[in-house]
């Protein structure tokens, strides 16, 4: 997670509601700020990938129907 730019599906639901984000955010290993953007932010001009050697981590915390996004 440290290492990696993090983006997610919806931004409220995964900090708040997905361990895999919520556990660190709450231990401090991370900050909501580690959470790059969501679908929503990457339709509006987000840039997601800035540099080949960067590794890039996506949580979808939703149903299926959002994978298919």
């Amino acid at each position: 997670l440290v290492k990696s730019r993090i983006f997610v599906d919806a931004r409220e639901t995964a900090i708040q509601d997905i361990g895999e984000l919520s556990i660190p955010i709450k231990e401090g290993v991370i900050t909501e700020c580690a959470v790059i953007a969501d679908f929503y932010q990457l339709c509006n001009g987000v840039k997601a990938r800035q540099t080949d050697k960067e590794i890039t981590l996506f949580k979808n915390g939703g149903g299926d129907h959002l994978e298919l996004m």
